[in-house]
């Protein structure tokens, strides 16, 4: 069999298991910083839902880390439910909305329970509404990246790194007064679902450890209706 065929037969099974060989991503004509960030916001309002099953991998800081099957809904960027459990058992549940954010945590050893930046997370994921490009200002720019900051819901001052060649953020940073990166959402493998680009792979770092959330079949713009967001009776109100 030549390679050109055995290349082929590959891409054909790629195609088959991941929806795609290599990048299918359409590449973005730049034409300005103020036109990017107009194109930025529009994309995050257009999704107004997300849902779907997912793989979790958590690790703490100062050692241990667990593996776990998840489920993930999302509504206007300011309604997030993330709930991760291992054999049947519940793990984590972290709930965020405007009135807001309870975490369950569920009971084995702390070795396998990674402590958690919920407020990290549900900060960073409301990033992703598009909100923070109407105002985000021009840092640097290159033939590759595009560079701005802004501010989050909570006046939290944050950096952006952005593909130009898709017009992706492939990473958001919160800066602290040192001008140093304190938590970041790195995004990756995007996707065009439902015909929105989305990441596949969030990693949330921050001091406490990472969180890495790799979605496997989701939804966007799915009915995702209001009991989705009631926090579980054992979770607990953060502060």
């Amino acid at each position: 069999m030549r390679l050109s065929m055995v290349a082929a037969l590959l891409c054909s099974m790629l195609i088959t298991l991941i929806g795609g060989c290599g990048s299918a991503l359409p590449r973005y004509e730049w034409s300005g910083h103020d036109a990017a960030m107009a194109e930025l916001a529009a994309r995050g309002e257009a999704v107004q839902s997300v849902a779907g099953s997912c793989a979790i991998y958590m690790q703490a800081t100062a050692g241990g880390g667990a593996s776990l099957d998840g489920a993930i809904a999302a509504r206007d960027g300011s309604h997030l439910r993330l709930r991760a459990w291992k054999f049947n058992h519940a793990a984590f549940d972290l709930t965020f909305t405007p009135d807001g954010l309870w975490l369950m945590m569920g009971a084995g050893d702390d070795d396998e329970q990674p402590s958690l930046s919920a407020e990290h997370i549900a900060s960073a994921w409301s990033l992703l509404s598009g909100d923070f490009f109407h105002t985000a200002e021009e840092v640097s720019s290159t033939s590759r990246e595009h560079i701005v900051t802004g501010r989050d819901a909570a006046g939290a001052t944050v950096r952006c790194i952005i593909d130009r060649r898709a017009l992706t953020p492939t990473r958001f940073e919160y800066i602290n007064s040192a001008g140093t990166a304190q938590a970041s959402l790195q995004l990756q493998r995007y996707r065009d679902v439902d015909g929105h680009l989305w990441p596949m792979r969030m990693a949330f770092d921050s001091d406490e450890g990472s969180i890495v959330i790799i979605m496997r079949d989701m939804e966007i713009n799915a009915e995702v209706p209001d009991a989705a967001f009631r926090p579980p009776a054992r979770a607990v109100r953060q502060p």
